[in-house]
């Protein structure tokens, strides 16, 4: 029974995370993909945001 409950708490963990991202990734894309003035936008803000990230 431990290791069971164990088991599932990493298992909702991992999902968690996973979902977290992908959900940030889809959207990001979708956002990318649909509006090119909003990627364009963004990709300028992170420029602007972290020039060093650039360089």
């Amino acid at each position: 029974m431990k290791t069971g409950r164990k088991s599932r708490s990493s298992v909702t963990r991992r999902m968690t995370k996973t979902a977290m991202i992908k959900k940030l990734v889809r959207q990001a894309k979708v956002s990318s993909v649909n509006i090119t003035n909003g990627k364009i936008t963004i990709r300028s803000s992170l420029r602007v945001r972290n020039p060093s990230s650039e360089t």
